[in-house]
């Protein structure tokens, strides 16, 4: 019997809907996590489905949970708490195994907001993992990816958490100090927000800033959502999704993120990229017709994976001992522009393409301030344009008659926006280097 025929007979069967052993309803009571989620609603995909969903609740697992989720904390009615991973290794290997083969294009991680996250899980110590949102959320974090990650990088300890409720943005964590008394006080060192309830970017944004106010160095990452009613086989409708990374949605988020200086994960396309090259009805891979069933959340899961542990690119995270470089369109040939004992980052081309101006990053937790240097194409040594005691130079571009340079001078490292004494600087070029004008 092939995959699908297998599949068909799996979701259609009455014996399989309702095998003879125990089996979780992912809907079920509240001592169960998955009560967090929201009630189903009805989808455009039920006109060829060849699933038969309950009129309430879901289908029943297949492959419960082997791990406990369980916590003793209950921040309030309606908002839930998890342990995560809650599957083992094991148990992910059986589901995977299972599952409709697909294909996706892994999505791009160029590391630069996540570089003390890729540090721990590199070359060890704790990590703490914060995953914030709803039941897309819910479903993601039940995968067991945590588990996956484990083992992509058994230096680090990770600890991971998850605080959702049903239909839960950023529009109700950002309420009721519920960031301060319930997120906050756990030193989570990353924190994950996704999912498909999201109200408002300008919702996230006070969450984002919420956070950095109680945990100035905490990693963010901002995931658009994934499964919901839209149809992943019609791309026109999928982008018109409010949680979409194909849409409008995914194009704010993504400018939230470079404003808020976040990492950016669009799940949707790569899931719905799976989805469509497994040949299959979506609702194979579903449990009602809004939330995923084991095999669903295990696409969430080797899109997570796929995030993960792609590798930094050396000119995107301008890594230590990874220099700048000039690459020509017509011959492919790249040239080291800048020293490479830095993290050297947001560089700009001068209005005569023959100059770069750039920043001299530092190395976290050795000396050093961001400086402002300009290279050229030329291969002679880079030359210093401004530093200055006690500020980091960072983002410099100069005007189209290279006159001046503006830039931000901020005390802190890469300059936190939320500090008062964080300014924007212009330089003639003509000054010595360290004049500048407030």
């Amino acid at each position: 019997m092939n995959i699908r025929s297998h599949l068909l007979t799996l979701l259609l069967t009455s014996s399989a809907l309702f095998p003879a052993q125990p089996a979780i309803a992912q809907d079920a009571a509240h001592v169960d996590r998955n009560a967090a989620n929201t009630r189903a609603r009805p989808s455009g995909m039920l006109a060829d489905s060849p699933v038969k969903f309950p009129e309430k609740g879901a289908l029943p697992a297949t492959y419960p949970p082997d791990r406990s989720a369980t916590t003793n904390e209950a921040p309030e009615q309606d908002y839930f708490m998890f342990r995560t991973p809650e599957r083992s290794l094991a148990q992910i290997g059986v589901i995977q195994s299972e599952m409709p083969p697909g294909t996706f294009t892994a999505p791009p991680n160029d590391w630069q907001h996540l570089r003390r996250t890729r540090r721990i899980l590199t070359e060890g110590g704790d990590l703490r993992l914060l995953a914030l949102g709803d039941s897309i959320v819910n479903d993601t974090m039940r995968s067991g990816w945590v588990a996956k990650l484990q083992e992509a990088y058994p230096k680090a300890r990770i600890e991971a958490t998850v605080y959702v409720r049903g239909g839960g943005g950023c529009q109700h964590y950002k309420e009721e100090e519920r960031v301060g008394k319930n997120i906050v006080p756990r030193r989570p060192d990353l924190v994950f927000i996704g999912g498909i309830s999201q109200k408002s970017v300008e919702d996230i944004r006070e969450v984002i800033r919420q956070l950095r106010a109680g945990l100035p160095d905490v990693e963010i990452l901002l995931a658009t959502g994934a499964f919901g009613t839209a149809d992943p086989r019609d791309e026109a409708a999928l982008a018109q999704a409010p949680h979409s990374g194909t849409g409008a949605y995914g194009q704010a988020l993504r400018r939230l993120a470079r404003e808020e200086r976040c990492a950016y994960l669009d799940l949707t396309s790569p899931w719905a990229e799976y989805i469509r090259s497994s040949k299959l009805h979506p609702h194979l891979f579903y449990r009602d017709v809004v939330h995923a069933n084991e095999f669903g959340e295990q696409i969430l899961a080797k899109v997570m994976m796929a995030f993960w542990t792609s590798p930094a690119p050396a000119q995107a995270a301008g890594s230590a001992g990874e220099p700048r470089a000039a690459l020509a369109a017509d011959t492919g040939e790249s040239r080291a522009i800048s020293e490479t004992e830095r993290y050297n980052c947001t560089p700009d081309w001068g209005p005569d393409s023959r100059r770069v101006v750039y920043a001299r990053g530092i190395i976290p937790e050795k000396p050093g301030r961001a400086e402002l240097r300009a290279a050229t194409l030329d291969g002679q040594p880079p030359r210093p344009l401004y530093a200055e005691e006690n500020r980091h130079i960072y983002g410099a571009c100069a005007s189209p008659d290279m006159k001046y340079l503006l830039f931000t001078r901020g005390v802190a490292d890469l300059t936190k926006v939320e500090q008062e004494d964080t300014r924007m600087a212009t330089r003639c070029s003509s000054a010595t280097p360290r004049e500048s004008t407030d």
